[in-house]
């Protein structure tokens, strides 16, 4: 016998009882579906009585498990015996002979063609069957298997081991001491289909463990080592469960809808379709003999949601034909938003036959609405921008109530109202401060305000943009420079020449609308004079308009999301004198406008100006009544000219405000303000004052 080193020992220890399944327990039959249905979890019912002649959903939710719990481990045998071997590069005969005949006792038989050294050790003692699974692992490291043929265990090759006889069992799980050894396991599904299961367990199985698949039966051929028999069999047990038990179930009846148009809402809202988060998890089957949506998931929660939005998508009011939608205008106005619309679906307003005061009638539709006599079965109604109608709508503008009266289809008004939630926002304000100044060009200002800033010692230089590049704006300049340098211009200018502020305001407007400031007066003047021909006493008849002067500026913001406003400006001053080049007893406007578009960024200031406006003044002065004498007279009378230069210079600083809380930031700003002039205003006075006592 070859030297081996063997060392064996048995321990008597207390038997451990662990709680094993009942392997012949009688197994239910799967339930019939529909009586699944009846008994499981009760479904919702109580109708009220006065609800009871309508249909109610009908909801059954299932367990949400499709897999069963673990399976308890058994940690000893029956006889409680726990056994410790060391076995180091044995032979395969020598190791056999002691697990099999030594240990536990059975006959073996060993062919031929098995050949090799094993080695077994346990670190612990463990029991006959832990024993005996860790025999078969080393057998099959060296290509063998152990069968049990009629009580007898052969250690045969591997590849032999199918064209031999080996055990067969019957059931879900084998006892104990049959299941030893290669063998052949039977087993019947109670609720899943075979084929379905042989899917689940081809990626865990060895190669032939699986040898047949029986549809008619129902039933799965595994055959294998006890420990692949085992592993497969856990699989089994793990996925064999009851899946409609899991599954949960609605059938909702529908109120005015069609069915099949709900399950298409509802598969596009909760997103079920192919590669997709819910594919498989949620279906939505149309039953047009019911009326009704089958709902099935393998998750309850969902059931809810989907009655919720059914209810929000099957109602009287959002099923039927063309209806009457209200639609309360937030932040705009009834009017433009009808416009926009009307724009963006093709069609062209017109005038309603019968229209209440207040409301403007807009039709959304290409053609006017046809006499009663010529009137087609269907009308043209909504058209899309590539020129599909879609039913039939107008929508009608009510300014006293700011809101849209919309007559379409419950599918229209969706994107109807889709398009006004994204139209109908809070506009941006813009806090507008603008200074309008008359400088006088004096000897240091000869040549402009250009000249000045550029050559004398000065840090600013002239641009229209915020980038620093030199702006091209005919007739004048313009400027762009922060609000602190706004005021450091000003005083510069004014300790050198004469400033006068001819108006400095400051006015809120919305973004994209226009804000007008006027101060002056309406000056009449004669645009046409007409006399009769027939009859020469007639008298002249003139036809008088009144033009606006004085100081009018019209400011239209465009703020962008970068913080860039875009300006459209135009800045008039103008006043009235006397016509001297003709006749007419009219006055002449003299005026001077800039009209223009820039882009400052928020809070910078904006100058403009170049229009300079030369002025020649006669003045004449004399003694009284000696100057009034012809001829003599102009011996008594003096002559005096003056003339001068004046630029106008425009600064305007844009501030954007976005919410309330900005709006609330610049009120405070100019509150401080104002209590800064007031405080200035009593030290002042006090001055003045205290100097008058002095």
């Amino acid at each position: 016998m070859i030297a081996r080193r063997l060392w064996f020992s048995a321990l008597s220890a207390a038997a451990v009882s662990c709680a094993t399944p009942d392997a012949g327990k009688s197994v239910d039959a799967a339930p019939d579906v529909i009586a699944s249905l009846i008994t499981r979890e009760a479904p919702e019912l109580a109708a009220p009585a006065a609800d009871a002649a309508k249909p109610q959903p009908v909801i059954v939710k299932g367990t949400d498990a499709f897999t069963s719990s673990a399976r308890a481990q058994s940690s000893g045998e029956s006889d409680g015996e726990l056994l410790a071997i060391d076995l180091d590069n044995a032979s395969i005969a020598d190791a056999a002979d002691l697990v099999l005949g030594d240990i536990l006792g059975v006959n073996y038989s060993l062919d031929d063609g098995v050949q090799g050294s094993i080695t077994i050790k346990t670190s612990a003692p463990v029991s006959k069957r832990a024993l005996l699974s860790l025999f078969e692992s080393a057998l099959e490291s060296k290509g063998a298997v152990l069968i049990e043929e009629s009580g007898v265990y052969r250690i045969t090759p591997a590849d032999k081991a199918v064209f031999g006889p080996p055990s067969m069992n019957v059931g879900a799980a084998a006892p104990l001491e049959t299941a030893v050894g290669f063998s052949v396991q039977v087993v019947p599904l109670r609720f899943v289909a075979a084929a379905e299961m042989e899917r689940i367990l081809k990626p865990i199985a060895s190669s032939g463990a699986i040898v047949r698949v029986d549809r008619a039966r129902n039933l799965l051929t595994l055959s294998g080592s006890r420990r692949e028999i085992d592993s497969l069999m856990e699989a089994v047990r793990l996925f064999d469960v009851d899946w409609l038990k899991g599954m949960s179930f609605a059938l909702i009846p529908m109120k005015s809808a069609d069915p099949k148009e709900i399950a298409s809402d509802l598969s596009a809202i909760f997103a079920n379709g192919e590669n997709q988060p819910l594919e498989g998890v949620i279906r939505f089957i149309p039953n047009e003999r019911l009326n009704a949506v089958l709902v099935i998931s393998s998750r309850s929660q969902y059931l809810e949601d989907v009655r919720s939005w059914v209810e929000r998508l099957d109602n009287p009011d959002a099923s039927g034909g063309d209806q009457v939608f209200v639609y309360e205008v937030q932040n705009r106005s009834a009017e433009s938003l009808a416009a926009v619309l009307q724009g963006f679906f093709g069609g062209a307003a017109t005038e309603a036959g019968v229209v209440q005061p207040g409301l403007t009638p807009r039709t959304v539709n290409g053609d006017p609405a046809p006499r009663p006599s010529e009137a087609p079965a269907e009308r043209s109604g909504f058209s899309t921008p590539n020129g599909a109608a879609s039913g039939g709508g107008r929508i009608i503008a009510d300014a006293e109530n700011n809101a849209l009266l919309i007559y379409a289809s419950p599918f229209e008004y969706l994107r109807i109202s889709a398009m006004l939630e994204k139209l109908d926002t809070l506009p941006s304000q813009v806090m507008i401060e603008a200074t309008i100044a008359e400088v006088t060009l004096n000897d240091d200002l000869e040549h402009g305000l250009t000249w000045f800033f550029e050559n004398a010692e000065s840090r600013f230089s002239f641009s229209d943009v915020a980038s620093g590049a030199v702006g091209s704006s005919f007739p004048g300049f313009s400027y762009v420079f922060s609000e602190a340098d706004s005021r450091v211009a000003l005083n510069a200018l004014a300790s050198v020449t004469d400033v006068k502020v001819v108006s400095s305001p400051t006015l809120m407007v919305l973004d994209n609308k226009t804000a007008r400031l006027q101060v002056g007066d309406q000056v009449p003047v004669v645009t046409q004079s007409a006399v009769s021909t027939i009859d020469p006493d007639a008298p002249i008849v003139n036809a008088v308009s009144f033009r606006d002067t004085g100081v009018i500026l019209d400011i239209t913001p465009r703020v962008s999301d970068n913080g860039v406003v875009v300006l459209d400006i135009t800045q008039e001053v103008s006043s009235v004198i006397e016509t001297t080049t003709s006749g007419i007893d009219s006055p002449t406007i003299q005026q001077r406008r800039i009209e223009t578009s820039v882009a400052v960024h928020d809070g910078e200031s904006l100058a403009l100006g170049g229009l300079i406006e030369d002025s020649r003044n006669v003045t004449s002065t004399g003694v009284p009544f000696l100057s009034e004498i012809p001829l003599l007279g102009e011996a008594f009378k003096s002559k005096s000219r003056k003339a001068g230069r004046t630029e106008l210079l425009v600064l305007i600083t844009p501030r954007v405000v976005r919410d309330r809380n900005e709006a609330r930031l610049v009120t405070e700003e100019f509150r401080n303000r104002l209590d800064d002039v007031r405080e200035l205003l009593e030290k002042t006075n006090a001055r003045a004052e205290e100097r008058r006592r002095n």
